[in-house]
């Protein structure tokens, strides 16, 4: 990644300078870069970039013990009761039984 950042710092004070001196000319005069120049560089950049950025990582094999050791305990935990607590719902359905086809503004 550190190539990368590298790479892009490049890439931008290039066109910053390209930038720079084209300001300083006026309207009539020929460009100082070219689009296809900076299409060409824009390509360019993205074959450097993209096979470093898009490359798959590394799979950590630490997660799969965790994963199992996870799977294997199915049980309660510590601290934790049989009970699971149900929402309220009583609010929640004075508004659903309402079929008046208006909307209700709080």
């Amino acid at each position: 990644m550190e190539k990368v950042e590298k790479y892009i710092n490049e890439a931008m004070s290039w066109l910053n300078s390209k930038m720079n001196a084209q300001n300083k000319l006026s309207l009539t005069q020929d460009p100082v870069v070219k689009v296809s120049e900076i299409v060409a560089k824009s390509k360019e950049l993205d074959n450097f970039c993209n096979p470093i950025i898009y490359k798959p990582k590394p799979k950590v094999e630490v997660a799969e013990d965790n994963a199992k050791a996870n799977s294997e305990h199915n049980g309660q935990m510590d601290g934790q009761s049989g009970t699971e607590t149900k929402p309220d719902t009583t609010k929640d359905s004075s508004q659903h039984t309402k079929s008046s086809g208006e909307m209700e503004v709080d």
